[in-house]
Parts: structure tokens; sequence; C-alpha cells
């Protein structure tokens, strides 16, 4: 990447189409494209893993403050049943319609302030977790130049929360005073569950492909070994002496060294056809001969390193070089003789065999130095920088686990996993809520219909399957579509990577499943004393 400072008054478009009156000279190709944006914007406009990560987190917060305001008007009409006789009353005092829509949204006002209160608290004890998940300090995230993103929610969650029911309850006639009030919404309050049961299913979906793949990228079997690795890349003092201290350590179980670790080689040995043109570059590095088996690498045929001009490639360099039978013996340009073919393998962040490689002999001890301790691995980790800060006090060696290098690279996943997680704890708790509040309703709706049913034989089973039934035909659809949402957002989320574990679509379907599991298990258990109860209880209250 190139930087370039502009002088006082410059135009920045000036300045554009200047370059691409010099750049069509040079030009070799259409595909050339030479621009300068500004450094503010380029994440945006050019960091499409960016991007892409912008607009799916956006779609999941829009799910959870969508599923938290229907979530809130699901149970305010819920409850119209129960409030229907007040406002009746409240307009036989002689309140408007008006007066009462007022009263539901200072009464949501008050709700949504108490939850502010809470957030506040939350916020300040879990100020460090949230910054990190974040990634932006808390300072910035609500200085006054970014009170709009909040501000927006809490303005969502007003007019959706408020009003709606606000204008459902304002239209309650006052002859409610004397007669049971039997609530015609229904319809709303399927429409509001469908709404929670498909977001569930679609945040709990993209959970459980990030948690895979994040499980993946970490623990996958690369054919090598970081267990218990700890690594150092330094050239401030002796290497050869640095080793041999290590070899005598008590708790270091082997030593190896290399130019450039197996976490990332570099690839600036160009490979050269017989006329001298560059044909690809592999990822490349120089190994001792002890690296080789000290990292876990095999070979599917010749040997190890041994001396100077000896080569290690794998099938993709073969690939490459067009050779078709065995690679032991050929020469590779002014490089040297391949020795041995590499077994399957990958790097950090590629599918096995994706790169062609190709590996050179080092004689002494390279600049990255690699121990295999003992258990336990923490404890000696730690023994082993404390003896580095003794032996070499001003020189500053630390020597890092490789498989916290591993973790680091897959920090970012880690975190979206950890937000998923904790939206999807957010959901279901949200979801259990508004099903309690809808199956209330809807016993106290029906309980002297289940009474007489009771009456005339039904056995509690019926009564529960008669329960559970009304609530699948809103759930299974709703489910089936946030499944399907999940699968195709996650598709999108998933293709920043080269090195993915796809989800079965068992798995989706499994998710499916549990997830009306759950639904129904809700249902059961809050509508089992009803399905268990004395008929004689609801029939006689008529």
């Amino acid at each position: 990447m190139s930087f370039v400072r502009l002088r006082p008054g410059v135009q920045l478009d000036d300045v554009n189409t200047r370059i691409e009156k010099l750049a069509e000279q040079v030009r070799k190709s259409d595909d050339v494209f030479i621009s300068l944006v500004p450094i503010k914007d380029y994440r945006m406009e050019f960091g499409i893993s960016t991007m892409r990560m912008v607009w799916i987190l956006l779609t999941l917060g829009t799910a959870i403050l969508f599923i938290v305001a229907m979530n809130y008007v699901l149970i305010s009409i819920s409850a119209m049943n129960r409030r229907a006789k007040a406002i009746g009353v409240h307009k036989c005092s002689g309140a408007s319609g008006g007066s009462i829509f007022c009263m539901f949204l200072v009464e949501t006002a008050i709700v949504i302030s108490a939850a502010l209160l809470v957030v506040g608290i939350l916020v300040y004890v879990f100020h460090e977790r949230m910054e990190e998940l974040a990634a932006v300090p808390l300072a910035v995230l609500f200085d006054w130049q970014h009170l709009y993103a909040p501000l927006a929610v809490v303005a969502v969650l007003f007019v959706f929360g408020g009003c709606l029911p606000a204008m459902l309850f304002a239209r309650i006639p006052v002859t409610q005073v004397f007669r049971r009030y039997t609530s015609g919404r229904r319809g709303w309050k399927r429409v509001l569950l469908f709404v929670q049961f498909m977001g569930a299913a679609f945040i709990i979906g993209m959970m459980l492909m990030v948690f895979l793949q994040y499980r993946y990228m970490v623990g996958r079997d690369r054919g090598w070994r970081p267990e218990r690795v700890v690594s150092i890349f330094q050239r401030k003092v002796n290497a050869d002496l640095l080793r041999t201290q290590l070899r005598n350590l008590p708790y270091v179980e082997a030593v190896a060294s290399a130019e450039r670790s197996i976490t990332g080689f570099g690839a600036n040995r160009p490979i050269l056809d017989a006329q001298g043109n560059e044909m690809f570059y592999p990822r490349n590095s120089w190994f001792d001969s002890d690296y080789l088996p000290f990292i876990g690498l095999k070979l599917k045929e010749g040997h190890n390193l041994t001396g100077k001009h000896q080569l290690l490639v794998n099938s993709t360099f073969c690939e490459k070089m067009h050779w078709t039978d065995s690679p032991i013996g050929k020469q590779v340009n002014d490089y040297g003789t391949v020795v041995g073919l590499l077994d399957s393998f990958a790097f950090v962040g590629c599918t096995n065999d994706s790169e062609a490689v190709m590996i050179e002999w080092f004689e002494g001890t390279a600049f990255c130095l690699e121990a295999r301790l003992k258990e336990p691995f923490d404890d000696n980790l730690r023994r082993l920088n404390e003896e580095m800060s003794r032996l070499y006090p001003q020189d500053d060696l630390v020597f890092r686990s490789m498989e916290q290098m591993l973790g680091n690279y897959a920090e970012s996943v880690r975190v979206f996993r950890d937000v998923t997680l904790w939206a999807s704890f957010t959901i279901l708790f949200i979801i259990l809520m508004g099903l309690v509040g809808y199956v209330d309703d809807e016993i106290r709706l029906r309980s002297k219909e289940i009474a007489i049913r009771k009456v005339n034989g039904a056995e509690t089973s019926g009564i529960l399957r008669l329960l559970s039934r009304d609530v699948l035909w809103i759930a299974i659809p709703s489910v089936v579509l946030g499944t399907l949402g999940a699968y195709e957002v996650g598709q999108i989320w998933i293709s920043q990577f080269s090195d993915v574990v796809l989800l079965p679509i068992v798995g989706y379907i499994s998710i499916g499943f549990l997830l009306l599991a759950f639904i129904v298990g809700c249902v059961v258990m809050k509508s089992w004393h009803v399905a268990n109860e004395n008929p004689v209880k609801s029939i006689k209250s008529e």
C-alpha cells in the first residue's frame, strides 16, 4: 500500500484525474485501476469483508431491536383482556381516547427509562467486556457525535412499543365496564409471535455457524502439531547459545529453528522457466534438520533436509511445475534439488495444499527459534520467560504460545461468536416472555372451553396437545423462514474465509427442531396446571 499526503488546498478529484492520464501511458491491462482514496474512507469503500460484517451486524441488531419492540407489543396486547375494564372506568370518568393514548405512552416511557437505568449499570459493570466486543472504547462509542445511534434505538422502541398498544387501548369502548371483554386481536398476537420465532431461528442459526467456524479455525488438524509449542523471533542474542540454553532446561522437550515459522512463510523466491520468465512465487522458508520432525510435518516420499541445496516441496508446487512423476531428484532453478515431497498440510487460514511450498535447508540456528514444552504448559511457559528475563535482562526475549497465535488469528471470529451467543440468549429470553404472555392470554380466553372439553372426557394430554398445536401452526413456518435466512446470511459471512467448515443442512434442520421443542416445552409447562385443574373452578365463575 502507498500513502500520499496532499498539499493544502489541493482537490483530490483533480489529482485522480491527472493520475489516470499518467496511468494510461504505463497500463498493460484494463484490469489495472489507480486512484487515491481518503484514508478515512478506505475501509468502508474497499474493505469488502468490513462492509460485509457491517451489514451482517446491522441485520442482527435490527432483528433484535424489532423482536424486542414486537415482544413488548405482544405482552401489552395480551394484557388487553385484563385491563379493558380499567380503561372503561377511565372513560366513564371522562378520559378521552387521547388521554388513554398518552397514558400508555407515559407507561412505555417509564419502562424504557427503567431499562436505560439497568443498561447504565450493566455498561459500568461490564465495560471492559463491551469494549472488547465492540472493538471501540465506550468513551468514543457514547461520544456526543455518536449519540444518534443509541437515541435512535430508544426512539424506535418507544414508537413501536408505545404507540401500537396505546392506539389499541384507546379504542376500547366504554361499555367494557359492564361486560366481559373478549379481545379480537388474536391476529395481531399471532403475527407478533411469528416475527419472534423467525428472529430466534435466524440468530440461533447464525450463532451455530459462527461457533463451528471458530472451533474449526482454532482446532482443526492442519497436518502439523502446534500443541505446547512456543516461539520467538529474535536477532538480539547469539542464536546457537540460546538454543543450547533452551535444551538444558528440564521442562523443554525439544528445540528447533526456522527462518520463517510454519505460521507465516514468505514468498520472495521466484520460480523461473527455461527462458528466465517468472512462473510463480511459492511460499518458502528455511528449516534446520530438526524442524520438520519437531513441528510434525510428514513426507509422502523422500527424506528430510540434511545439507545445502536440498529442497522440500508439496504437491501444489509439483502441479505448477507440471511434474507428473516423482519430484525427487529434480532441480529447481539454482535453488537446489528436491529430496522430499511434503504430505498434505495447511497454513493458517488456508485449505490443505492450496499454495505452492518450497523449503530449503538452513545451517546452524535460524532467527525463529521454537521449543516444545512439557506439561503443565502454562506454568512452564511462565518459568521459561522468567528464565529469559534473568539470563537476558536487557533484551526483552519473550516466548509466545503458538496455539495462542492461532487463536489471535481467529480473534475477530471469536468476538463475532460471542456477539451472536449473547444475542441468542437474549432472543430466547425474549421469546420466552412473549410466549408466556401469549399462552396466559390464550388460557384465559379458552378456560371455559378447556373445562367443557374435560367434562366431556378430554384427557390432560389432549388439552396440552390442543394448545401446543395452535402455537405450532405459527412456529413451524416462522422457524423455517428464520432458518433459511440464517443459511443465506451465513453463506455471505463465511465467504470471507478461504478455510471454512460448512454447516450441513441437517444442522439447520436440527436447529429448527430444537427451537420447536423449546417452544412446545414452554407451552406445556405454562399450561400444565390448567390442563390438570378441576373444570368446575372455571365453569362456576360464569
